[in-house]
């Protein structure tokens, strides 16, 4: 299962247009770091959506059939906005929908979604 958490405006580096994105999340799993400590963590992947501002914020909260998987790509640097360190990543996360169906939720009052407040990078050490 995934959960749609976050909305974010994005503008076209192209065209200039803005659009919105939204950032699906997983469901948290214990992970362990390269000093075998352990920490709870969430896989996410983000999409464009073609939906307003409004119709996207009213999705969040809303669960989906599938995983979020790790699969490797072209090399990438990315820069960690927390300490400014620029690392190469050789993976991203995508959403596969289980039996290629989403289906969506209804958005539920009763169980919130779980939020991530910040993002971990692969082998990041936690004492």
């Amino acid at each position: 299962m995934v959960y749609i958490t976050e909305v974010n405006e994005r503008i076209n580096s192209v065209t200039g247009e803005v659009f919105h994105t939204l950032t699906l999340e997983s469901e948290p799993y214990i992970a362990v770091s390269k000093a075998g400590n352990q920490y709870f963590n969430t896989n996410r992947a983000s999409f464009p959506a073609p939906f307003s501002k409004e119709r996207c914020q009213a999705m969040v909260g809303m669960s989906m059939k599938g995983r979020i998987d790790k699969v490797p790509c072209a090399p990438r640097d990315v820069t960690i906005a927390a300490t400014g360190e620029v690392v190469t990543l050789t993976h991203e996360y995508v959403y596969q929908a289980e039996e290629n169906a989403p289906v969506p939720s209804a958005k539920s009052t009763t169980q919130a979604a779980p939020k991530a407040t910040e993002s971990v990078v692969e082998g990041e050490d936690f004492e």
